[in-house]
């Protein structure tokens, strides 16, 4: 099933690629490669804002990580067109283009990557504690932690709550049990 999410995604990613590239395209020249340059800095970008919200796992699951991640933004951003274009630049003599094309893919890639991961940041800031998880799944909630029923081993921890800085618990954390104090542990078939 993950293959074929995979598969999916990174064709949906290549038709976004296409239908972006063409539309900057339409309003420039042929001389230097504008659609390439788009798609991986708004790449980078996404990739940016989506790895810092999936550290904290408040977006997506591991799997759903990969599949967006690797599978759509794979297929979106493109480095083998940015470096045939950087190539064929060359080829033509064209030294100030594949100058800047090359500078331009990568300090604006980088730097849309670390302002992804900042936006992200400053999102999970503003919508931290917010996470709806199911159980068995690690999760955290900024300073809250909530812990559902885990079975570990022989033991399984009841749910807990406490609270956050500055009130209750706005979110779940759901995944190892804190064990830290008021949590509860019985053996299974009995207290």
């Amino acid at each position: 099933m993950k293959l074929a999410l995979l598969v999916i995604a990174g064709g949906g990613g290549t038709l976004a690629r296409y239908a972006l590239s063409n539309l900057v395209l339409r309003g420039h020249d042929g001389g230097f490669p504008w659609g390439t340059l788009a798609v991986n800095v708004l790449g980078a970008l996404v990739f940016g804002i989506l790895w810092a919200l999936a550290e904290k796992r408040l977006v997506m699951s591991p799997e759903m990580r990969t599949v967006v991640l690797v599978g759509f933004l794979g297929g979106f951003t493109t480095f083998a067109t940015f470096a045939f274009e950087t190539v064929e630049a060359l080829r033509a003599g064209q030294w100030w283009i594949a100058g800047v094309n090359l500078a331009a893919q990568n300090g604006l890639g980088i730097a849309a990557l670390f302002a992804g991961i900042s936006v992200g940041r400053m999102l999970w800031g503003r919508f931290g504690g917010r996470v709806v998880s199911r159980p068995g799944q690690e999760e955290t909630a900024g300073d809250c932690s909530y812990a559902w029923p885990h079975k570990e081993g022989a033991v399984e921890l009841e749910a807990q709550e406490t609270l956050c800085t500055g009130g209750s618990a706005g979110g779940r954390a759901f995944g190892r049990p804190a064990g830290g104090a008021g949590a509860r542990r019985r053996t299974l078939g009995g207290d």
